[in-house]
């Protein structure tokens, strides 16, 4: 199949996700995965409050909206959680997987699923988001 020129070098940018508390997933995506606030503002069209965090060339944009629905049921489990419509996690490869999985144990980090060698495959951020933790390819 040919490719579009106008798609080649296309490369990944952000993944948005909304959460209760605004500040708490500030603080947790900057303690435990070492992101920083880059921007902060409101969407008005989606009544929400939002801030940019930065990671190496990976943002994510977190919004607070002024009412929220909650995760459906087995949303925060990775075998259950692919049987929604959706987008189902966020992937964070890194270049050494043990010393990555122990650093996050050491910051009490919410694992929801290990690998059999006991590094982290899962975790579940502050409100139960998954967070895929894997070896760069």
């Amino acid at each position: 199949m040919a490719k579009t020129p106008e798609l080649v070098g296309m490369i990944p940018h952000h993944v948005g996700i909304s959460v209760p508390d605004l500040e708490a997933s500030i603080k947790w995506y900057c303690d435990m995965l070492d992101f920083e606030v880059v921007r902060r503002g409101r969407v008005e069209a989606a009544h929400a409050n939002n801030a940019f965090l930065k990671n190496g060339d990976f943002y994510i944009e977190i919004f607070q909206p002024e009412k929220i629905l909650p995760q459906p049921p087995g949303q925060d489990f990775p075998p259950t959680a692919v049987a929604v419509l959706g987008t189902r996690h966020i992937a964070y490869a890194v270049k050494d997987l043990k010393a990555a999985s122990a650093c996050l144990e050491k910051k009490g980090v919410d694992i929801a699923l290990k690998r059999p060698d006991g590094t982290i495959h899962f975790m579940r951020d502050n409100f139960g988001i998954l967070v895929e933790l894997m070896p760069m390819w």
